[in-house]
């Protein structure tokens, strides 16, 4: 089967057809060096069965056995996750011809987008778990271009409890390879210890991804085309442009999309009291999403 563009630094993703239905899916590979990593490629695969929701990726079945590769004797298992096939790729591609463009997706498609991710996301919480990973390339579009996040590869319990230095380092580990770093909330860079890391990580992220619709790339890009800290700058929250080149949504209405992901997860939902352009703000260590949408006169 020919080779998918879908690849990342964990897995080979490859476009192949169903014998019997002969529609296209696609078989991501997971090369599996220990037995560990052999047990979290089958997590995933069960993620993706468990979690049954229109914006979230299902899993059409998998395999795990010995690999047919030249780097065979490096890998103990090759599990395979087959996955359905969207022609239209991901949100990050649209974004980025957006960029090009110097065009905008439009408002009315950045609020269903983000109403969307909100809505799977929510099903991902109400079952405890978080993603780690949200992020504009790991969100599919379907024909009708509704979002569907895909790659639970990362996905962890929803709370996690954090008791030692040690246990603090080894989640700092787990950030730097499984969550990408201009999305990556605040507290997954300094491990706070003792602390939680709760499903508030997934809506720093969120803000990050309603960022990028609005202004085609996440906030904290420019910060790591520069080559500066980005971890720094999450804790000096996001300042929008103050001429947007594109109509954006206003903040009643990011606010009334994302009031009962904010609720359900503890997090404010009134507009913040000292700056209305402030996309996220960290408070005693605690990351809050305020506001994510520029204020629009009446």
């Amino acid at each position: 089967s020919p080779k998918c563009d879908l690849c990342s630094g964990f897995s080979q993703v490859d476009l192949c057809r169903e014998e019997k239905s002969n529609r296209l899916c696609v078989a991501k590979r997971i090369l599996c060096h220990s037995r560990a990593d052999s047990e979290r490629a089958v997590r995933e695969a069960e993620y993706h069965r468990k979690l049954r929701h229109p914006n979230l990726l299902t899993c059409l079945g998998h395999s795990v056995g010995q690999p047919i590769t030249s780097v065979a004797a490096t890998v103990v298992a090759e599990v395979i996750l087959v996955l359905p096939y969207h022609r239209r790729g991901t949100l990050s591609e649209e974004l980025d011809l957006c960029r090009i463009a110097k065009s905008s997706i439009g408002l009315n498609r950045i609020l269903s987008t983000i109403s969307g991710l909100c809505s799977g996301l929510a099903a991902m919480h109400s079952a405890d778990l978080a993603h780690r990973d949200l992020k504009t390339g790991n969100v599919l579009l379907d024909d009708s271009l509704r979002p569907i996040l895909m790659d639970f590869g990362s996905v962890t319990d929803k709370l996690v409890w954090i008791n030692s230095r040690q246990e603090a380092v080894r989640w700092q580990d787990f950030a730097a390879e499984h969550c990408s770093m201009t999305y990556r909330a605040p507290e997954l860079y300094n491990v706070p210890c003792p602390g939680i890391i709760s499903e508030k990580a997934d809506i720093w992220s969120l803000g990050c991804v309603l960022y990028a619709l609005c202004y085609n790339e996440s906030p904290f890009d420019p910060v790591y085309s520069r080559g500066d800290s980005v971890a720094l700058a999450t804790c000096s929250g996001i300042k929008l442009p103050t001429s947007p080149e594109f109509e954006r949504p206003s903040l009643a209405e990011i606010r009334t999309v994302l009031a009962p992901l904010l609720i359900s997860a503890g997090l404010p939902t009134e507009e913040p009291e000292d700056d209305a352009t402030e996309a996220a703000v960290v408070s005693q260590g605690d990351v809050r999403l305020t506001s994510v949408a520029h204020t629009q006169e009446a």
